[in-house]
Parts: C-alpha cells; sequence; structure tokens
C-alpha cells in the first residue's frame, strides 16, 4: 500500500509511526501492531505493515483523535504520524 511507500520515505529521516483503524479486527481500543501480532488483533493491512516497516511503530485505533494522543504520550518523539485512511475522520 501507499502507506508503505511514504513510511519507508519518511522514516529515513526521523521517527514515524503509522496508526490505522484495524479494519476487521476482533480486538478494541487502542494497540501497537508488531509482526508477532495476528490479523484477529491488528488487522491484515496494520500487520503487513508492521511486518513490512521495521523500525516504524505501526498502532491500530478506531478513534484516530485517541489512537494519535496515545502515540504522541507513548512516543513524544514521533515526529510524523501517518493515518491509513485517514481522511475518512473529520475531527482529525
Amino acid at each position: 500500500p501507499h502507506v508503505i511507500w511514504l513510511a519507508e520515505k519518511l522514516s529515513a529521516s526521523g521517527r514515524v509511526a503509522v496508526l490505522s483503524r484495524g479494519y476487521l479486527r476482533k480486538s478494541r481500543g487502542f494497540r501497537p501492531v508488531t509482526p508477532e501480532s495476528t490479523p484477529a488483533d491488528a488487522g491484515d493491512e496494520p500487520l503487513l505493515m508492521a511486518r513490512s516497516l521495521p523500525g516504524v511503530q505501526v498502532y491500530v485505533d478506531r478513534d484516530r483523535v485517541n489512537g494519535i494522543r496515545e502515540i504522541l504520550r507513548r512516543e513524544p518523539v514521533t515526529e510524523a504520524v501517518i493515518l491509513d485512511d485517514g481522511f475518512q475522520h473529520r475531527a482529525v
């Protein structure tokens, strides 16, 4: 996906995180995604991103505003948060 390409480019010059809704995942709320996560925990696309982007933190949260806040609370050195399908969320 385009998000992987963008994260690769941006991570070359700074700390980047990716935030996705985690479509069809069974878990709820904010959750970090690691290469060891399962599709049920994270959703298939966030899992692909976590496995394809070493050094980039990937997270899921249906509530994008909460997700951004939580990323910055946990990783205050984050310089950019890429939103997967973020234009669907006007609150951001």
